[in-house]
């Protein structure tokens, strides 16, 4: 039976450290919206520490995930809603593409309006990113299949590019905000002035949620002591910052000489931004292309191969983790 299309659903994607966990909690600070962070992970975990979920508020005997969890990947959008009446807008920025192709498809049986956004870094900055994380391996071949097979999965989307985000996070929101049909509010960036259920997510967005003198920051700053930056200052950006948006840039002089060879002469690379660039969210409302209704709920294409692949990946590393909770 559909749902009533008083609730709409915001899907926001993009790779790791796209910022996608900081825009999540920028749409959903209203009284009318709700967060739910990365929750593909309550019901796919794959992590241990997705079996025994901590909620975002920050209170341990909060039991929102418990029954959301219990009404199942199918209707977990009616127990938000059962928790929370006034919800109207709800936002998913779990970002596996698997998770993002199943549910477009159950929400469109449910009757529920998405709105798909993709959050997206400039190659450099993503390649800044895991390098200063020490996870540079990969992050060419990462890019590119990532933001591919989005677009091989969905039509319709809005582009917000991170940089952009950061630099002017009031006008971007409500420029985003606009092509959706979503009320925008002076301030709504400023997401910590706010108590958030979110799950899971970039701990660097969550950080802001808490003042220095509470737990919960305490605990995801002690986390970070595991971080082992490659460039000077790279693991304190976010909390010489605290409750501020921040963009450090690409550093570019910083990059290995290789990377920077990839960024100015990967054709591959550049058709992929071209493509990125070509729906942003300034341009879709300097032409109007989806003005006025701002529903955004095509067909989906058929995955590709990648598809069964990355299913079959997550099912072993859950495997991996019960057999670890056994032990």
């Amino acid at each position: 039976m559909p749902m009533s299309q008083s609730l709409s659903l915001i899907r926001i994607a993009g790779t790791a450290y796209s910022g996608s966990t900081a825009l999540d909690l920028m749409l959903a600070n209203a009284d009318n919206a709700f967060s739910c962070g990365e929750i593909d992970a309550l019901f796919r975990p794959y992590r241990l520490h997705h079996f025994s979920p901590e909620c975002g508020c920050g209170d341990p005997a909060c039991s929102v995930w418990k029954v959301i969890r219990e009404a199942g990947e199918t209707q977990w959008l009616a127990g938000v809603r059962r928790l929370f009446p006034q919800t109207e807008w709800v936002v998913d920025s779990s970002k596996d593409l698997n998770w993002i192709h199943d549910q477009n498809i159950v929400a469109r049986r449910l009757g529920v309006p998405v709105h798909n956004i993709l959050i997206w870094k400039t190659p450099a900055d993503y390649a800044y990113s895991r390098f200063k994380r020490g996870k540079l391996k990969g992050w060419l071949r990462a890019y590119i299949n990532y933001h591919a097979r989005y677009l091989s999965i969905v039509n319709d989307w809005i582009g917000v590019p991170y940089s952009q985000l950061a630099a002017e996070p009031a006008s971007t929101l409500a420029s985003v905000c606009g092509l959706m049909g979503m009320p925008y509010e002076a301030g709504k960036e400023q997401y910590w002035n706010r108590t958030h259920h979110t799950l899971f997510g970039s701990h660097s967005a969550k950080l802001h949620l808490y003042d220095k003198d509470t737990g919960s920051y305490q605990s995801i700053a002690e986390s970070r002591v595991r971080f082992k930056p490659q460039v000077a200052g790279g693991s304190d950006n976010e909390v010489t910052h605290h409750k501020s948006i921040y963009y450090g840039g690409a550093n570019l002089e910083k990059l290995p000489a290789s990377v920077v060879r990839d960024l100015e002469t990967n054709a591959t690379l550049q058709d992929v931004v071209k493509r990125l660039e070509s729906r942003g969210y300034a341009s879709l409302v300097d032409n109007k292309t989806m003005g006025g209704s701002g529903v955004y709920d095509p067909l989906p294409s058929s995955p590709g191969i990648w598809y069964a692949y990355h299913r079959y990946r997550r099912l072993g590393r859950y495997c991996a983790c019960m057999l670890r909770r056994c032990i």
